[in-house]
């Protein structure tokens, strides 16, 4: 397949197929009602930290919610694309870098405890390739074969 830009379209170039396909069937985008420039631009603005909701209001002219339904797609896609990693990362010569976090939710530092939640991740150094886990514990039965199979 080759990208038409003129017309928008992948196109085979093989003689005997000569399939057309739009850039916009058949994947995540197809009912965007945002314009594909304007989904390019956001998401390399949204790699580079620089998706705030004044900045593409003046430089999109998205609306807030537009904005905000946006991003958090850009977070439930990297939650996605990040959960579904079942390969290990690092190798040999490679440094990997493991931590655990604590997620609860208090307001204002008031009040009754929430559930707690264990999140256990890693990331290599030199290919940053990464895994986050939801565990039960920080115990080393639990952190052990995780840290084995990744």
């Amino acid at each position: 397949m080759v990208l038409d830009t003129q017309r928008g379209q992948w196109r085979c170039h093989l003689r005997s197929c000569r399939a057309e396909k739009g850039l916009k069937t058949n994947n995540w985008i197809q009912s965007a009602k945002v314009k594909l420039p304007t989904i390019v631009h956001l998401i390399y603005g949204w790699a580079h930290e620089l998706t705030s909701v004044e900045f593409c209001k003046h430089e999109f002219g998205m609306s807030k919610s537009t904005v905000v339904d946006w991003n958090n797609f850009m977070r439930v896609v990297c939650v996605w694309k990040i959960s579904q990693g079942d390969s290990k990362i690092g190798g040999v010569g490679c440094i990997v870098e493991i931590d655990e976090s604590l997620f609860v939710r208090r307001k204002n530092n008031a009040g009754r405890i929430l559930p707690q939640q264990w999140v256990f991740g890693g990331i290599c150094r030199e290919t940053n390739e990464c895994f986050v886990i939801c565990v039960p514990d920080r115990l080393e039965n639990t952190l052990m074969p995780i840290i084995c199979e990744r």
